[in-house]
């Protein structure tokens, strides 16, 4: 039996920790957290966020980057769900989505049976398309925390990654805010 986009069993990859998540979990320190707004890409059913979240151990200086993407459903009783990527996993969730936008007729017309095409994340977000070639239906999607989001475009999503990438070196570069002196005692 195929497993479908929408049919996902919620709990997979549920165990997965981004170093994002390990780094923000450790207790007895203070850390300094900001988060940082993107556009985020339009979904068909629901409504999605995406930020740029900074954290650092004000003791060491370690610093952390990831990437939020939140989806909440519509509907009387709405889902809410949410991944994190770590910034090393942007470029090629970057990649990715280049190269599904550029080849999307080529995965639709040499599809044979049910496809999906998509990337994974180490947090269990997963981005892609699917084709159902007996209908010749396709559709963009994202996945997170169980929950799938279908998108209107996956340009909307790669340009939000974009977006994060661009902010990423602001926030390398320390443009964005300063930073409070060390906690040292």
């Amino acid at each position: 039996m195929t497993q479908r986009v929408a049919d996902q069993d919620p709990s997979q990859k549920s165990a997965s920790r981004t170093k994002y998540e390990a780094f923000t979990s450790r207790d007895g320190i203070l850390k300094l957290t900001e988060h940082f707004a993107l556009k985020a890409p339009r979904c068909q059913f629901g409504s999605a966020e995406m930020s740029l979240i900074r954290s650092r151990n004000t003791r060491s200086h370690e610093v952390f980057i990831a990437l939020r993407v939140e989806y909440q459903e519509n509907g009387d009783y709405p889902q809410r769900g949410a991944s994190v990527l770590d910034e090393d996993e942007l470029l090629s969730l970057a990649s990715a989505l280049k190269y599904m936008i550029e080849n999307r007729k080529l995965i639709i017309n040499g599809a044979q049976t049910y496809t999906e095409v998509n990337y994974n994340s180490r947090g269990g977000f997963a981005a892609g398309l699917y084709i159902e070639p007996s209908n010749r239906k396709t559709g963009e999607f994202m996945k997170l925390d169980g929950l799938t989001a279908f998108l209107v475009s996956l340009s909307d999503l790669a340009a939000s990654v974009d977006e994060a990438l661009f902010k990423i070196e602001v926030l390398r570069d320390g443009a964005q805010t300063p930073m409070l002196p060390s906690a040292d005692p």
